[in-house]
């Protein structure tokens, strides 16, 4: 203790943040701890308020709330795919708008010709900017944008996020049989678009539905974005975003599961086992 202590690199970093958030999220939804929940609502708050730059776009860091220089891909897709998981744990609908504008703002900025996507925008380097491609310690950009495109599409029911990750993935289709587990998020986005991807409603007012959710999350689904409505449906401003919650009611007092993909809902359930039954249907181990 009485030697010198090592200098503390104290910078905090979207990207990273983005993944922490992702983590915490997932944590409190398989362990119902609220503290994981709330960590991961003050690092969005902090990462939203002090990394979004005036003009639109992110910072790629901040050092004692002083943000610098300009975002790179992975920042936004990583942070948008945070602030996606911490919507189906929270359900705060500031999260998917956040969320769909750093979408939009990657794909604008980041754009390669044909497919894809480079790490940086134009003009940030003064050398020839790269795709983003491989995965590696960490998911690319690329292919964690893809992720959160996918999950997008299934809540909004936005088809063109679809058609955008289909002609992305046809276009890298080459690159991703070479690279093999060097494409592992690509070949698992591809995966996932393969399908079925389902998107799962449980509706429910408060006090019912815990055991429909408790057998989605303990089957630990990748395929599946899971939002919850009340009994009697959502109201106009969650409907608006979460197109996918259109028409998802119970009785008072009960709860059903709705299990759909890209709108077609198969037939709603109210027992545990016949919901993890619905999300296995499809999927081969």
């Amino acid at each position: 203790a009485s030697r010198p202590r090592p200098r503390l690199d104290t910078k905090i970093v979207t990207a990273w943040n983005g993944l922490a958030i992702s983590a915490l999220a997932r944590g409190f939804e398989a362990t119902g701890e609220a503290r994981y929940r709330d960590a991961a609502l003050r690092a969005a708050d902090l990462v939203w308020r002090v990394h979004r730059r005036p003009a639109g776009g992110l910072s790629r860091a901040s050092n004692e709330g002083r943000p610098g220089e300009k975002g790179v891909l992975e920042d936004y897709a990583f942070l948008a795919g945070g602030l996606v998981a911490l919507f189906e744990a929270t359900g705060r609908l500031e999260l998917i708008d956040e969320a769909a504008a750093l979408v939009k703002e990657a794909r604008d900025r980041f754009a390669a010709p044909g497919g894809g996507w480079y790490d940086d925008e134009n003009g940030a380097t003064p050398f020839a900017r790269t795709p983003s491609r491989d995965d590696s310690v960490e998911p690319s950009g690329s292919s964690a944008l893809l992720h959160v495109m996918i999950a997008l599409s299934a809540l909004t029911l936005r088809q063109d996020l679809g058609d955008a990750v289909d002609a992305t993935i046809a276009h890298e289709a080459d690159g991703m049989r070479r690279r093999g587990v060097g494409a592992a998020g690509w070949l698992d986005a591809a995966l996932l678009r393969a399908g079925p991807y389902y998107d799962v409603v449980v509706s429910a007012d408060a006090g019912a539905g815990d055991d429909l959710e408790a057998a989605w999350r303990a089957l630990g689904a990748s395929w599946t974005v899971e939002t919850r409505v009340p009994a009697a449906g959502p109201d106009p401003a969650f409907l608006e975003r979460v197109v996918a919650s259109t028409g998802k009611t119970s009785g008072s007092g009960r709860a059903r599961a709705f299990v759909c993909s890209q709108g077609a809902c198969k037939a709603p359930v109210d027992d545990p086992r016949a919901l993890r039954a619905r999300l296995l249907d499809g999927w081969k181990f």
